[in-house]
């Protein structure tokens, strides 16, 4: 048997050579297959996050004017001279719709997309989504308050106050979708 292998030593190698090259490229395969399946699925990922980024500031493009109008309007700010309270109350109504419309647009879209986000992000989408539902209450009776031309009983710090709380929460919310911009275009 010995003789035999040296004396067919070519032979011999060329089989185990062709079995090391069918195990080697499997395993190849295998590797690229991994490989190309990672690839596709992070790009599915990249395009739901950034779908969300674009849709999330369109939202935002017209949240922070809303949430300046309606609260002005309660407020009576920062205008010199007051305006005439029939014109006060149709715009915080106006305004205080949208603003609704568009809270109920922000929750649909982060719930949507809330699986494709880092946690960070989706943590203070989560927080930005609770904080314009727990505020609503307090804006529709202060709104109340207009309509029922009872407007110096309108808490003016309280609104002022929401307003602060609502525009910083849209800017943390924007601030984390810079950084992971920013992240994403380091690597």
């Amino acid at each position: 048997m010995i003789n035999w292998l040296i004396s067919n030593w070519e032979s011999v190698l060329s089989v185990l050579s062709a079995i090391f090259a069918t195990v080697v490229w499997k395993r190849q395969r295998k590797i690229e297959d991994k490989l190309s399946r990672s690839t596709t699925a992070y790009n599915i990922i990249l395009q739901k996050e950034f779908s969300f980024y674009e849709q999330v500031d369109a939202i935002f493009a017209e949240l922070i004017p809303c949430v300046h109008d309606v609260i002005d309007n309660l407020t009576n700010d920062p205008h010199p001279i007051e305006f005439e309270l029939s014109k006060r109350i149709e715009d915080a109504q106006k305004y205080f719709l949208i603003f609704m419309e568009k809270t109920m647009a922000f929750r649909n879209l982060h719930l949507r997309y809330e699986i494709y986000l880092p946690e960070k992000i989706r943590a203070a989408n989560s927080a930005a989504d609770n904080l314009m539902y727990s505020v609503t209450q307090t804006v529709n009776s202060e709104f109340m308050k207009l309509y029922n031309e009872d407007d110096e009983q309108i808490d003016k710090d309280k609104c002022r106050e929401i307003k602060d709380s609502l525009l910083l929460s849209f800017a943390t919310v924007r601030a984390f979708i810079i950084s992971r911009l920013k992240e994403l275009s380091e690597v």
